[in-house]
């Protein structure tokens, strides 16, 4: 049972946006995003943005915890895919509102600057434009 559900619920929300975020962005599984340093740079600011929009909610992730997920999400050779992207590779619709769009608007509540999160909103704004 959790200790503090809405903080895991932001834990969640942090970790698929970024996992979807990347994948999606650069059309590939996680390990061939972390082939590369800027790969890594990348997958870690992505994390550091979305982990900052849950701090200013009031939901602080440890410095603990951050490392393990991108320890995890860095692994060498790792196919993990977002189901976003398989969704994307099936022509199906995705959820990039609710993941990457309701996120942004949390941020925008503080004035805070997401650049990578918002590259990876409007790559899938771009993808829906174009399956029409």
């Amino acid at each position: 049972m959790s200790e503090d559900i809405t903080l895991d619920l932001w834990k969640k929300w942090v970790f698929i946006a970024t996992v979807a975020g990347a994948t999606t962005l650069f059309n590939c599984p996680l390990g061939e995003i972390s082939n590369h340093v800027v790969g890594k740079k990348t997958l870690s600011d992505l994390y550091d943005e979305c982990r900052s929009i849950a701090k200013f909610n009031g939901y602080t992730i440890s410095a603990l915890e951050t490392e393990n997920v991108l320890k995890n999400i860095m692994t060498p050779g790792s196919l993990i895919k977002a189901s976003m992207l398989r969704d994307i590779e099936k022509k199906g619709f995705t959820e990039h509102e609710e993941i990457f769009g309701d996120l942004i608007t949390e941020a925008e509540k503080f004035n805070l600057d997401c650049p990578i999160l918002k590259a990876c909103y409007l790559k899938m704004k771009i993808y829906k434009e174009n399956l029409n």
